[in-house]
């Protein structure tokens, strides 16, 4: 007997019966040879299929509906004779659940809001010169994370690109863009290469739900963690959204100039949940967590432009790994979202196959709060501990001990209760883990706002640097702004640049390449507000014997690295950071050694 009511269709969802019967492991989405096009869809409660097509991306009418006709497993297929390049389609589906219109989700391209699909020769799409497109090599020790949506990237009039271009994918391609034109101060690639990034982290740039493509990009805004299609590219990031072929060639055109300029790239993305209107959800209801009522549901109440993934559904790893096999033949990396919440044997799984397509792919995990998992295990849901994730991610988020770093700026927190967590870590990760060291990041306030003195903000990027870790920076914060950007709300002046920070962070990205990230990690906090931090034991590689650099600020100082102490079995490298109390009274205190048997203690201004 059909089940009748969203309830039934939860337990027939969740069966080995439904599982048995559909599972499939042939091709899907578009076959493009120019002699003809077969399209292949995995549909399974479809008790009808048929394919629409169209001339054009948006608008325009039908030019013709042919029947799909069923095959195993719940898949549907048609052949269409013919070169199919630049068609659009999508599919009629009949099911129990009524008749409606889907695009594929396995396609790669898309008009407007991606609710047509394209077939598209990918030789005729891909920019010139892409073929020869080669990925950076960056040693694991020389890596560091600049954070950015590609709107907030150059949307600002002041960043000197073209005005088609601005909030778009092609900002990232133009070369000698400066603040305002003055010819003097670089803005965007250019920008980049003076930082001295080794990464770009982009916010989502596939298809998502809370931007409307057929509308300026000046009038709306979202940072786009509601996926609609994970497959095509972002089209309100694209000069053109109503062709398909624009926004994938110029995606791809952003990722071959950061190449190009010795800048690798992390994608950010979202397997968690996606957009309620999402392909998906239209054509796949069995990939959808739902509620006893059978209704599609979230696990935090609070999401509630979002619905949760089900990843007791295996169908759903496999479109989900093949989605980032897809991307990882063009990126670098990937940031997942809410990864805790995703089981970990399916992100052992991805990172499998995606090695074989991106070998040396960076894989990141936005671990979540202490807080957070308690509340999702006594929910009754799964959510991974971030000693779990290092079986299949490189890098976590520093959230573990989030609230102890925010607990150094309200009067409820000590900075010793800090360190003892960030010792804590190195106990407790397996050998060589890797944390994600931030002050801030699309998610948290900017930090200048917690501090009271640009002194003090200087003292913990001081610190940021030294602590053991990848190094992230959320774009704008090298101008210490205050302002935070919302994540529904355009705000174009989302960087009030009050204090360059760069020459300063130089210095400190010089000093971060000297440390031995392979020895033992420690914080010590000797005073209410000074710190002691060291690196002891063997490592690998090795540091110079002496880094000089001068200091920017109202006061200028040198700064001398003494020679790490020659021990058995490794080296020691240390600084002591001084936070004073009161308004305007935090210093940074380093001891110097300079000759053996010597030592002296300055106080410099940063």
């Amino acid at each position: 007997m059909e089940p009748r009511t969203p309830a039934e269709w939860k337990t027939l969802f969740e069966s080995e019966a439904f599982a048995r019967q559909t599972e499939y492991y042939g091709p899907l989405g578009v076959e493009y040879p120019p002699a003809g096009t077969h399209l292949h869809l995995w549909a399974p409660t479809a008790k009808q299929a048929a394919v629409n097509l169209y001339r054009r991306g948006t608008g325009g009418a039908c030019v013709g509906t042919l029947p799909l006709q069923q095959q195993d497993k719940g898949v549907w297929s048609i052949y269409l004779p013919g070169d199919q390049h630049g068609k659009y389609y999508d599919f009629t589906l009949t099911t129990p659940f009524g008749t409606c219109n889907a695009a594929d989700p396995y396609a790669r391209a898309a008009g407007v809001n991606g609710v047509r699909s394209m077939i598209f020769d990918p030789a005729r799409v891909d920019p010139q010169g892409w073929e020869r497109d080669v990925r950076p090599v960056i040693p694991p020790a020389r890596r560091s994370i600049w954070e950015v949506s590609v709107r907030d990237f150059s949307q600002d009039p002041a960043s000197g690109v073209h005005t088609a271009w601005r909030g778009k994918f092609l900002a990232f391609t133009q070369q000698g863009t400066t603040l305002s034109s003055d010819g003097i101060h670089p803005t965007c690639l250019n920008y980049l290469k003076r930082l001295g990034v080794s990464y770009v982290q982009l916010m989502p740039i596939f298809d998502f739900g809370s931007v409307d493509e057929s509308r300026p990009l000046t009038r709306q805004y979202n940072w786009g963690y509601d996926p609609t299609n994970f497959n095509v590219p972002e089209g309100s990031y694209s000069t053109d959204p109503t062709r398909g072929e624009v926004r994938v060639r110029e995606c791809k055109q952003m990722i071959a100039a950061l190449h190009a300029a010795g800048i690798g790239v992390v994608m950010d993305v979202v397997y968690n949940h996606t957009s309620p209107d999402s392909i998906l959800a239209t054509g796949h209801p069995e990939f959808f967590l739902r509620d006893e009522a059978g209704n599609p549901t979230r696990k935090v109440a609070d999401w509630s432009d979002v619905v949760d993934l089900d990843y007791s559904n295996r169908e759903l790893w496999k479109y989900q790994i093949e989605t980032l096999k897809i991307w990882a033949e063009i990126v670098d990396g990937f940031r997942c979202d809410v990864a805790s919440a995703v089981p970990l044997a399916f992100w052992r799984e991805a990172r499998e196959q995606v090695e074989r397509v991106r070998p040396g792919c960076i894989w990141l995990a936005e671990s979540v709060h202490a807080a957070h998992t308690m509340a999702m295990r006594r929910a009754g849901y799964y959510c991974a501990a971030d000693t779990e994730l290092y079986d299949a991610f490189d890098i976590t988020y520093d959230y573990d001990i989030w609230p102890y770093f925010e607990g150094c700026f309200q009067p409820t927190g000590t900075l010793r209760e800090y360190t003892a967590l960030v010792n804590f870590q190195e106990s407790e990760y397996p050998a060589g883990y890797v944390k994600l060291r931030c002050l801030e990041n699309h998610d948290q306030p900017r930090f200048a706002s917690r501090v009271d003195s640009d002194e003090a903000l200087r003292n913990w990027l001081a610190l940021l640097y030294f602590e053991k870790g990848t190094t992230l920076l959320y774009s704008g914060q090298e101008y210490a702004p205050r302002h935070r950007v919302d994540l529904f709300n355009a705000d174009d002046a989302y960087c009030d640049m009050r204090l360059d920070l760069q020459p300063y962070l130089k210095q400190l990205r010089q000093m971060k390449r000297t440390l031995p990230m392979s020895a033992c990690f420690q914080l010590e906090a000797v005073e209410e507000r000074a710190v002691v931090g060291r690196y002891d034991g063997p490592c690998s590689g090795h540091l110079r014997p002496e880094e000089r650099w001068r200091q920017c600020g109202r006061r200028s100082a040198r700064r001398h690295l003494h020679r790490p102490h020659h021990r058995p079995g490794g080296h020691r490298l240390r600084r002591r950071l001084r936070f004073g109390a009161g308004p305007g009274g935090h210093r940074l205190i380093c001891p110097i050694g300079t000759k053996a048997g010597t030592a002296s203690r300055q106080n410099w201004r940063i």
